[in-house]
């Protein structure tokens, strides 16, 4: 908390709160080997995240499996349906957030 004083408007006080979270990943199990054009098996968490507060869930997937990954858009829940038809090794993952 800190206190001022403002020539204009008076004396103010200002209050932050912090509010800290903790998470345990979640664990996606297995990988699918699938022939061009194939339809993927849904990804789900097999073992949920558990934390403090709510947890909040992004996929993202990326060409290379160390870097590069993207938010997938709507993707934001403990399982995710890839499209079928895809033409290239494609490395997915979640993200666990509170």
């Amino acid at each position: 908390m800190t206190t001022g004083d403002n020539l204009k408007c008076g004396a103010f006080t200002i209050t932050v709160n912090v509010e800290v979270g903790e998470v345990t990943g979640s664990v996606v199990a297995g990988n699918q080997t699938l022939c061009e054009g194939d339809d993927p098996a849904v990804f789900t968490v097999t073992t949920a995240s558990t934390g403090s507060n709510t947890i909040s869930y992004q996929w993202q997937s990326s060409a290379d499996s160390l870097s590069g990954y993207t938010d997938i858009d709507g993707a934001n829940s403990d399982a995710y349906d890839p499209p079928s038809g895809i033409l290239s090794t494609t490395y997915y993952r979640v993200i666990s957030s509170v």
